[in-house]
Parts: structure tokens; C-alpha cells; sequence
């Protein structure tokens, strides 16, 4: 079973984040006032609050055993004033208790070095990945609000003054 594990460079270097757990989700749930498909969606969708962000990171830190106080200290120093930045770290951590990451186990099984449960994955060793820089992360797009609808056409549209009647 994919355990959500992650390992992101962020703030003062590489740390492991672990929002998997029910307790971390079901709090971050109700600091969020939303639930965490819906917290990862605002993330994703640049429509999120400053809780979504910071209680993301908190509750990955301690998921992955960092104690309560380090954690909180680190969210300070690294999220408050810098959420845009702190976002994409975010969403990945929620991403990947979402889906799990290469090289988490399914169903406890072992696999062997650089194999992974799923076959299109990069491999990686162990139940951690490391995510892609965060300078690395695409911009979102902004064409349409639901993101699956086309643009709304720019052509303009000539508008043309009423005929006059002829006179009689």
C-alpha cells in the first residue's frame, strides 16, 4: 500500500513529508474546512487560502516524524509571507498520500531494487522519492476556469449601425 511518503527540497533543504496518515489528513481537513481532494485542488488551481498551504506542510512534517514544535517552527520560518512559493511543495505532498510515490509498496509487498508497483513510474529506491526542483514546476494555466473547456474566442465582433428607412 503506497504509503505517501515524499522527500522535497524546500525551505532549509531536503525534508520528508507524510500527509498519508488518517490523523494528519482528518486535522488538515478541519484546519482547511474542506477535505484534502478538494484542499489539493485549490493548491493545483492557484485558488487556495494561506491554511491550505501551511497546514499542508506542518501536518507532512509531522506525518513523517518530525515533532509538533519543529514542524510548527518550520512552517513559520519557511511559509508565512512566502505561500506562492511554499504552494507547489504543498500540492506535491498532498499528491503523493493522493496516489502514493514511485517505490512505495502495494499491499506490503517487497519489490526489488529500482522496480515499482506502478510500471509507468520513475524507479526509486526505497518508500521516499524526491521531487523535482520546485523551480522545475510548470506554470498553470489560466485559459479556462474549469481547465477543460477551450478558451473563450478573442475575435471581435463588429457591430454595425442600424439602416435608416428609406424615405418616402
Amino acid at each position: 500500500m503506497p504509503n505517501g511518503e515524499i522527500e522535497i527540497v524546500f525551505g532549509d533543504g531536503k525534508r520528508r513529508y507524510n500527509i498519508a496518515p488518517l490523523g494528519q489528513l482528518f486535522e488538515l481537513e478541519e484546519k482547511c474546512k474542506a477535505g484534502f481532494a478538494v484542499v489539493h485542488k485549490r493548491l493545483i488551481s492557484g485558488d487556495y487560502g494561506a491554511a491550505d498551504v501551511f497546514e499542508t506542510i506542518r501536518l507532512g512534517l509531522i506525518g513523517a516524524g518530525a515533532s509538533s514544535t519543529e514542524a510548527l517552527i518550520f512552517a513559520e520560518r519557511y511559509v508565512i509571507g512566502k505561500y506562492a512559493h511554499a504552494r507547489p511543495a504543498a500540492a506535491a505532498i498532498l499528491l503523493a498520500a493522493m496516489v502514493g510515490v514511485p517505490g512505495d509498496n502495494e499491499l506490503g509487498k517487497k519489490e526489488a531494487p529500482g522496480q515499482t508497483s506502478n510500471p509507468g513510474a520513475l524507479s526509486a529506491q526505497g518508500s521516499t522519492a524526491t521531487a523535482p526542483p520546485l523551480d522545475s514546476v510548470p506554470a498553470m494555466s489560466t485559459g479556462s476556469p474549469s481547465g477543460s473547456s477551450p478558451p473563450a474566442s478573442t475575435a471581435a465582433t463588429e457591430r454595425t449601425a442600424p439602416k435608416e428607412a428609406p424615405a418616402s
